[in-house]
């Protein structure tokens, strides 16, 4: 059953090469609990986008700063020109796409968001990215876009896109929420939301209740184990 609910060890610096006007910013992304810098200036002659290579496996998680700029950064799949652009994506295309394993939280039991972000960063594309935990433990979010607990609307993320991505759990280990929305003006698009259960509690595909939208949710498969 489709479920929305609403509520009140590659080189990083292989893997995210990008160029765009502003002349510094800093993208950072937690490695294994280690929050580091990947880089801090705009290097002349690197692709327009981050790449990361379809089928190279990355067992970390992404979180997406304040970067202060208006442009989109787009993370994408090297081989997303493969996956069409109007058309829902399916686990079979897994293949297509690089694999954003969450690890744990220094625990044996519970794996961290694979993407999450801080207050007000805003103006990302995830493009063709397969997004998962390790199938040796549970995980509360896969992806979280906002924090449930802002109050302040000017600290409220805002502007992303996710299109044909992969987001997943396990079928023998328990993930309560595909992705968090607590954003504003976001889009999933022509994704796969899949492997979202639990015992004993709710669990939902996408769900949101501290942020104001607007929300896009457009052609997407979205299965979770009930509210």
């Amino acid at each position: 059953h489709s479920l929305v609910k609403r509520r009140h060890p590659m080189s990083f610096r292989k893997a995210l090469n990008w160029s765009m006007k502003p002349t510094r910013i800093s993208v950072i992304a937690a490695y294994h609990s280690l929050e580091r810098v990947i880089f801090t200036e705009r290097l002349p002659g690197w692709p327009a986008r981050p790449r990361r290579e379809a089928g190279a496996v990355f067992t970390e998680s992404i979180t997406l700063p304040n970067k202060g700029s208006d442009q989109y950064l787009t993370i994408q799949s090297s081989r997303l020109a493969e996956l069409a652009a109007d058309k829902r994506v399916t686990p079979a295309d897994a293949a297509k796409m690089p694999k954003i394993v969450a690890p744990l939280i220094g625990s044996a039991t519970l794996c961290e968001r694979g993407v999450k972000t801080q207050p007000i960063s805003h103006h990302y594309k995830l493009l063709g990215l397969e997004i998962t935990h390790l199938p040796s433990a549970n995980t509360s979010t896969l992806v979280e876009l906002g924090d449930a607990g802002q109050t302040s609307l000017s600290d409220i993320p805002h502007h992303f896109t996710l299109d044909r991505c992969f987001i997943h759990g396990h079928p023998t280990r328990e993930s309560k929420r595909g992705i968090s929305l607590q954003s504003a003006q976001t889009e999933i698009t022509n994704s796969w939301v899949s492997d979202i259960h639990g015992i004993g509690y709710d669990t939902q595909a996408i769900c949101g209740w501290a942020g104001p939208g607007p929300f896009r949710i457009i052609n997407c498969q979205l299965e979770a184990a009930g509210e």
